[in-house]
């Protein structure tokens, strides 16, 4: 167990991350902005949260808003994105699929037979006794 008040290492004798996590905790309040020494994906992370924790409460509340503006925003371009592949991914079988049905007329006019067309193209029977 380790009481805040009685960890009294100097900023420059922070070896470990257990010793950098005590010395954050312990000065927090009193840091404006994160310290090189301590400028890791986590302590910044922890400074953001200390940061938000001095705003006012409408302060928080717009920070807060602001957030979920963004989040929607990031999640409706992701979505959109979505379905703009699946889209496209969709125009691309069916252009695909109408260059193999003009193969099988050409390959048909050239007399090859339904059971040829079908296997090399891979369409069906059906469709191709319908061309």
């Amino acid at each position: 167990m380790l009481v805040l008040p009685n960890f009294n290492k100097a900023k420059a004798d922070l070896p470990t991350i257990l010793d950098q996590w005590m010395y954050l905790m312990k000065h927090l309040d009193k840091i404006d902005k994160l310290p090189n020494y301590l400028d890791k994906r986590i302590f910044s992370r922890i400074f953001e949260l200390g940061e938000l924790a001095k705003l006012t409460p409408e302060e928080q509340m717009s920070y807060i808003s602001s957030l979920d503006r963004k989040r929607d925003y990031t999640n409706t371009l992701a979505y959109a994105k979505k379905e703009g592949q699946k889209e496209g991914q969709k125009k691309a079988e069916a252009k695909a699929y109408a260059e193999k049905i003009a193969s099988a007329r050409e390959l048909k006019k050239s007399g090859v037979s339904d059971e040829i067309i079908s296997k090399s193209l891979g369409i069906s029977l059906e469709v191709i006794n319908k061309l």
